[in-house]
């Protein structure tokens, strides 16, 4: 067994032999592990280490992370994120805690360009995200709790074959401005659509949307499953998914919440989806508070709100993005052809770098809409 810590972990790493372990003790601030691939996983155990500003981890495989404390409750990382993954595959994250200021900042993981990543019995707490996966394939969250995010759970963004299962998104404390949702998936405008996402077995409850695939002009959604999740919110979009084709929705139950301003529903709309045995609640009386809160909107409004809570690619793509263009070439973000190279190009200067982003921001600027005519399924 190898020992390191905050000074040394990088040292460590680029020596360490196929199957070692990594014991990490202490606190480590900024770290970088790259150009790494193992035949046989190493281990990481992080379980006596906190890790209070980014670890970034590039063109990386085979290595588990077990354990650990990742960010900060006082003070914002450098880059926003806990730990950001890049052009790597087979790394797995379990029993990891994650930890925000609970400011409406703070990402706990990004991976971008990667493959074979899995997060299992994670707990992430008063973050803005706790998990994004921007460009990847073969992604795994599993047994994972969000409690106290200021947005989103999990963000899949241009993604293919991420399943999440048996995660848990409570006590959501949205901030102000947020659209929050336990998982939301986005399309990209001119790449393959998002497809084969399963999400099963969920759990959400609280100020929060449920389950929800937006973006339709830019694609939608191919063969995207959501079965077993149980939904109690107060926001509109219980489950959603636009422009999704070929797609499964069965024995989901969504309740809204007393006191709640919407109806959680489901809405969905595309080809030759399965829509089976799914229980959509009523929505409880109001109570005198709430009534007086919604002033003029009408029934239709209130009910089901189908435009409201969408929102465009989210920052922590379009960055993610735009540091993976500086990495390799974008033609090899595809499903079936995701390609991991040996060495990293240096982080673009910053002209680049805003000529990247603002590209980003104008794509995800085009496909945002406000779509009407969705089926309703009560």
């Amino acid at each position: 067994m190898l020992t390191a810590n905050g000074t040394n972990l990088a040292a460590v790493f680029a020596r360490a032999k196929d199957g070692d372990t990594i014991k990490v003790v202490g606190t480590v601030k900024d770290m970088v592990l790259q150009n790494r691939s193992f035949t046989k996983a190493v281990t990481i155990d992080a379980t006596q280490a906190t890790f209070t500003d980014t670890l970034t981890i590039k063109n990386v495989s085979k290595v588990n992370f077990l354990g650990g404390t990742y960010g900060s409750r006082t003070q914002e990382m450098r880059t926003g994120r806990a730990v950001g993954l890049y052009n790597s595959s087979d790394v797995n994250f379990s029993r990891v805690f994650f930890v925000g200021t609970g400011r409406g900042t703070g990402v706990g993981i990004t991976t971008a360009g990667s493959r074979g990543i899995s997060v299992s019995a994670g707990n992430f707490q008063n973050l803005r995200l706790g998990i994004g996966i921007t460009a990847s394939t073969d992604v795994r969250i599993s047994s994972s709790r969000f409690i106290g995010m200021t947005s989103d759970g999990i963000n899949i963004a241009d993604s293919h074959r991420v399943t999440a299962t048996a995660n848990r998104c409570t006590n959501g404390a949205p901030s102000a401005g947020a659209h929050p949702d336990c998982i939301q998936l986005w399309s990209i405008l001119g790449n393959p659509r998002q497809s084969d996402i399963s999400l099963t077995n969920n759990y959400v409850n609280g100020p929060t949307q449920g389950l929800t695939s937006f973006n339709a002009s830019a694609g939608g959604g191919l063969r995207i499953t959501m079965i077993g999740n149980t939904i109690a919110t107060s926001f509109p979009q219980g489950i959603a998914c636009g422009n999704c084709d070929n797609s499964i929705f069965t024995n989901n139950t969504l309740t809204t919440l007393p006191g709640a301003r919407w109806r959680t529903s489901m809405n969905i709309d595309g080809n030759n989806n399965i829509i089976e045995n799914n229980t959509v609640g009523d929505r409880p009386p109001l109570g005198a508070q709430t009534l007086a809160l919604l002033g003029s909107l009408d029934g239709a409004d209130i009910s089901n709100a189908i435009s409201l809570f969408e929102e465009p690619l989210p920052d922590f793509a379009l960055e993610d993005l735009a540091l993976l263009a500086s990495m390799l070439p974008l033609d090899s973000l595809t499903p079936d052809a995701m390609t991991f190279g040996s060495t990293l190009a240096a982080v673009p200067e910053p002209t680049t770098w805003a000529q990247l982003v603002f590209g980003f921001i104008l794509v995800g600027a085009a496909v945002r809409t406000r779509r009407s005519g969705r089926s309703v399924v009560a």
